[in-house]
Order: structure tokens, then C-alpha cells, then sequence
């Protein structure tokens, strides 16, 4: 969700907030614990300003506000070698950005 908002003598200044939800996800064909990825939602904010001439732009924004900790993939290896892998999504992050436009 995001608006744009005018501001006094020209330029834009525009808020935005998104999110996304995954439900309950198994990662291989056997279902059991070891290899289910619990539902999570993971959420992001960016506030963006643009010059009235378009030429400047900036923005501030930070993913995964409330530094959820969540998997991408779960890799079980029970039978094997009776371990489980799995790779964790991005923690909080924050990125401060400036453009040119020629």
C-alpha cells in the first residue's frame, strides 16, 4: 500500500508498507516436524521523496520490520545422517538511497 503526497511548491514525498504471508509449508514429500516451515509474515516500510523536477530522489526503507525469524528451506536428512539444514530469511535491514536522474 503506498500514496503519493504533494508537497508545498512541487516534489512528492510517498510512504509505502507491504507485506507477505506464507502459510504452513513442508519441505519434502514426507511430512513431519522436522521438515515444516511454520506460517510467517514479514513485512516492509519505505518512505521515498522525489524534487519537484524529478531530477532528485530519495528514500529510506527497512525490510523485515519486526525482525522476524523465519526459514526459506528446511533440508532433513534423518535417515541419512540424522541432521536438518535449513536457511533462515534475511533479518531486519535498513537501506538509505539516493538518485540522479539525467
Amino acid at each position: 500500500m503506498q500514496y503519493e503526497i504533494p508537497l508545498p511548491g512541487g516534489g512528492t514525498l510517498t510512504p509505502r508498507i507491504d507485506a507477505h504471508h506464507q502459510s504452513d509449508m513442508y519441505t519434502q514429500a514426507v511430512n513431519n516436524p522436522a521438515n515444516l516451515i511454520e506460517a510467517y509474515t514479514v513485512g516492509h516500510a519505505r518512505l521515498g521523496w522525489r524534487s519537484a523536477n524529478d531530477e532528485w530522489e530519495a528514500a529510506v526503507e527497512a525490510t523485515n520490520v519486526t525482525n522476524e525469524l523465519y526459514f526459506l528451506n528446511i533440508f532433513e536428512q534423518y535417515d541419512s545422517s540424522g541432521t536438518v539444514a535449513g536457511t533462515p530469511g534475511p533479518p531486519r535491514m535498513y537501506a538509505l538511497t539516493f538518485n540522479k536522474n539525467f
